[in-house]
């Protein structure tokens, strides 16, 4: 009889052991995958960030009308990679809601470039650039079209900057929502479980969380 419970035994352990090491190994392997993804934002951002720093050295360089327009597709061309990277998970939500937020001030500042026309000093604001670029953005991608076409309203809304800010993310948390099939898609998973570092949902709740703590400390 002690032989019998005595082999029970072992045969339960050998199985436990075996159930605990699967365990393991599954953590092991979801925690390699966000790792891998983790580095690949990484990568994608640092791209993003090389891209725009070449086309501000560009800016500088810029002698006339033609150029100006340059400078416009190449920039906006960014930031509808960004916006489609954004999308795909290949960055996250922090990172796209600044560079967004960036261009909405761009917008409600009235940044410019210079340039030369028949030797007369000309300007081309970020909205007339946007207007010169938008048409190659309508087919292809048309809801970064409305995205930007809804930041330019927000920079000439009479709110103050936190709200805008907000309203950004809002915006962009409505577009997660109308854009789920496509980010489904996109998406990477490991043994079903979803590994996204873009989630604007998540980012959106952290940034509340955030502001009212921060509001508590004030008071």
């Amino acid at each position: 009889m002690n032989e019998f419970w005595g082999a029970v035994g072992f045969y339960l352990i050998d199985n436990l052991l075996g159930i605990v090491t699967l365990i393991l190994a599954y953590f092991a392997g979801h925690a390699a995958a966000k790792i891998n993804r983790k580095n690949k934002i990484a990568d994608v951002v640092m791209h993003c960030i090389d891209r725009y720093d070449a086309i501000a050295r560009d800016k500088a360089l810029i002698e006339n009308k033609y150029q100006a327009h340059g400078y416009y597709r190449r920039y906006f061309g960014l930031k509808s990679d960004q916006f489609d990277y954004w999308l795909s998970g290949l960055i996250d939500a922090e990172n796209i809601s600044s560079w967004l937020y960036s261009l909405l001030n761009s917008f409600e500042q009235g940044k410019r470039v210079h340039y030369v026309e028949n030797g007369e000093e000309k300007w081309m604001t970020f909205h007339e650039g946007w207007e010169k670029s938008k048409t190659s953005h309508d087919a292809p991608n048309i809801v970064f079209v409305r995205v930007i076409e809804r930041i330019q309203e927000l920079s000439r809304a009479p709110m103050d900057t936190r709200s805008k800010y907000y309203e950004l993310i809002s915006l962009l948390c409505t577009v997660e929502k109308a854009e789920r099939d496509v980010i489904k898609f996109a998406d990477i998973s490991f043994i079903n479980r979803r590994i996204r570092g873009g989630d604007m949902r998540a980012f959106q709740k952290m940034e509340r969380k955030h502001h009212t703590r921060a509001g508590k400390v004030e008071q």
